[in-house]
C-alpha cells in the first residue's frame, strides 16, 4: 500500500487574472460541477482551439479550465463576481513562473502603498510573477489596474474581525499554496504574518511610513491605542523573515520602534512608470492650464494626497491666507480624496475666505497634468515613509517646496526647497520667492535625471523580485 506521506503536495491549479469571490474549487470538486452545470462543450471547444492549433493556447495550459474560476471567465453560471472578458484569455506557457506570491494589503485605496503597488505589479507579471492579492476592505480605486497587470484579485470583506481576517488569510494561503507572502499596511501585516507562520511560509513585510512617534500623538491619537498597536505589530513581527523599507529613514526609524534587526531590513525605494507619467512641455502645460481656467498670470500652487492631518494641508491653506494678504495672484488646487481632515478644512478656507482661492479637487487621475501645469508642488506632509509624490514632480519637471523632513532631503537631496516643518509663515515666504523665481529648466532637468537613475519602476520591479527570490531560496 503506497504511502500518502511521501507524495508531493499538490500544486492548485494555476487561475487567470481576476477578482475572485472565493478562492478556486478543487480540481475534483471543479469536475463534478463541470459535469453537473453541463459545460462539457464549452470547455471542448476550448480544448478543440489547442489541439487544432486554431488558437494560442497550450494544452498544459488545459489546467486553466480545471477550476471553477475559470469556468466563470468562460461565461458560465458561475462568473459573479469576476471580470469578464469577451473571450478567455491565456498566458503563454514561457510567460509562467514557479514564484507564486500572495501580496496582502488592508484596501485598493489610491493612497500611497495601494498606488505603488498598481505601479509595479505590470512589471511583476511581465518577469513571470503569479501575483494574487488579498485585501480586507472594500475600496477598490487601484483594482482596474491591477487586474489589467494580470493580478488576481481575493477581497475577504466578510472577515471583521482580526480573528476573523486571520482565518479568512489561512484559508486563503492554504488554498493558494504561494511560495511567499507580502504585507503592507498595518491590518494586513497582523493578519498576513500571524496566517503566513500558522501555514508556515516565508513573509516579507513592507515599512511605508514612520508609525508609534509624537507626530501621531500630536495628530490625535490616544497614546494607550497607539502603544496597543505597537505591542501588536511588535510580536508579530517576529514571524517576519524579511522586511523591505521604502526608505532609509523608515526603516532606520521603525528598527527601532519594532525591535528589528538592521540586517533584516532591506530598503527599495518606491518608484513610478515614467511612460504614465510623460514629460513636461509648454504645450502641455498650456493645454492643462486652460481646461481649467487659469490664465497665464494667475500662479498655480499644488497640494496632491488624501485630506488626512498627516498631510498638512491645513498649513497650507494658512499659507495661502498669507499669499493672499501679500497680494499675490495665486490659486491653490488640493488633489485627493475626503479623509478625516477634510471637514476641518473646509472649515479653515470658509474661515480666511479663500473659497476663491483654494479648491479641493477630490481624487484625481490626472496628478501628473496637474503638476505639469502648476508653477510648484507644496507637499506640506508633517510626516512621510517616502513621498512618492514628490518624484513624480521630479519626473515632470515640477518644483517642489516641502517641509524639512529627513526621509525627503534621502529622497529629494537639493532638488527642493525645504522649510522648518509645521511652519505655514515660513511656507508662504518659500512659496512666494520660488514663485518669483519661475522655473529654472536646468535645475528641473537634473532632477528628473535623478528620478530616471534611482525611481523608475523598472529598477524597483528588478529588486523587488531578486529579493522575492532570495527569501524564497532561504526559506
Amino acid at each position: 500500500m503506497t504511502n500518502r506521506t511521501n507524495h508531493a503536495p499538490r500544486t492548485p491549479p494555476r487561475t487567470r487574472p481576476g477578482l475572485h469571490r472565493k478562492p478556486p474549487l478543487t480540481i475534483a470538486r471543479h469536475l463534478r460541477t463541470h459535469d453537473k452545470l453541463g459545460h462539457a462543450d464549452k470547455c471542448g471547444r476550448i480544448i478543440d482551439t489547442v489541439n487544432t492549433g486554431q488558437g494560442p493556447l497550450l494544452l498544459s495550459d488545459v489546467r486553466h479550465l480545471q477550476n471553477c474560476e475559470a469556468l466563470g471567465r468562460a461565461g458560465g453560471p458561475l462568473s459573479t463576481g469576476t471580470r469578464h472578458h469577451t473571450t478567455p484569455r491565456f498566458i503563454a506557457k514561457s510567460q509562467y513562473s514557479s514564484m507564486r506570491v500572495l501580496y496582502l494589503i488592508d484596501g485598493l485605496a489610491g493612497g500611497g502603498a495601494e498606488t505603488s503597488l498598481a505601479e509595479v505589479a505590470p512589471q511583476l507579471t511581465a518577469v513571470g510573477v503569479e501575483l494574487h492579492v488579498g485585501f480586507y476592505v472594500d475600496r477598490r480605486d487601484v483594482a482596474e489596474r491591477l487586474l489589467d497587470a494580470g493580478a488576481h484579485l481575493w477581497p475577504m470583506f466578510d472577515a471583521g474581525g482580526r480573528r476573523q481576517r486571520v482565518a479568512a488569510t489561512r484559508r486563503l494561503i492554504r488554498e493558494l499554496r504561494p511560495q511567499m507572502v507580502h504585507t503592507t499596511l498595518y491590518e494586513a501585516d497582523i493578519a498576513g504574518r500571524t496566517a503566513a507562520a500558522l501555514c508556515r511560509t516565508p513573509v516579507i513585510s513592507s515599512l511605508v511610513n514612520e508609525m508609534y512617534g509624537p507626530r501621531q500623538i500630536a495628530a490625535g491619537v490616544p497614546v494607550a491605542k497607539l502603544r496597543a498597536a505597537q505591542a501588536v505589530d511588535i510580536a508579530t513581527a517576529r514571524f517576519v523573515d524579511r522586511f523591505h523599507a521604502i526608505s532609509q529613514t523608515v526603516g532606520s526609524v521603525m528598527a527601532s520602534r519594532l525591535h528589528i534587526s538592521p540586517s533584516k531590513i532591506e530598503v527599495i525605494h518606491r518608484a513610478r512608470d515614467a511612460r504614465l507619467l510623460g514629460e513636461y512641455s509648454e504645450e502641455r502645460r498650456a493645454r492643462v492650464r486652460r481646461s481649467l481656467g487659469i490664465d497665464d498670470e494667475t500662479r498655480l500652487i499644488l497640494g496632491v494626497g488624501r485630506v488626512e492631518p498627516q498631510k498638512g494641508f491645513s498649513q497650507l491653506v494658512e499659507a495661502a491666507a498669507e499669499l493672499k494678504q501679500r497680494g499675490a495672484p495665486i490659486r491653490v488646487l488640493i488633489a485627493g480624496r475626503e479623509g478625516n481632515d477634510s471637514d476641518r478644512l473646509s472649515q479653515a478656507i470658509e474661515h480666511h475666505r479663500l473659497g476663491d482661492v483654494v479648491t479641493l479637487l477630490g481624487r484625481r487621475e490626472d496628478v501628473a497634468d496637474l503638476m505639469v501645469a502648476a508653477d510648484v508642488l507644496a507637499f506640506t506632509s508633517l510626516w512621510e515613509g517616502f513621498g512618492g509624490t514628490v518624484i513624480e514632480a521630479l519626473a515632470v519637471e515640477c518644483p517642489v517646496v516641502c517641509f524639512d523632513l529627513p526621509v525627503l532631503r534621502e529622497v529629494l537631496g537639493e532638488h527642493a526647497e525645504f522649510v522648518p516643518l509645521g511652519n505655514s509663515q515660513a511656507l508662504a515666504a518659500t512659496l512666494e520667492t520660488t514663485l518669483r523665481r519661475g522655473r529654472d529648466p536646468q535645475a528641473l532637468e537634473r532632477g528628473r535625471l535623478l528620478f530616471l537613475e534611482r525611481y523608475t519602476i523598472e529598477v524597483c520591479a528588478e529588486r523587488t523580485v531578486d529579493m522575492y527570490r532570495r527569501v524564497i531560496a532561504g526559506h
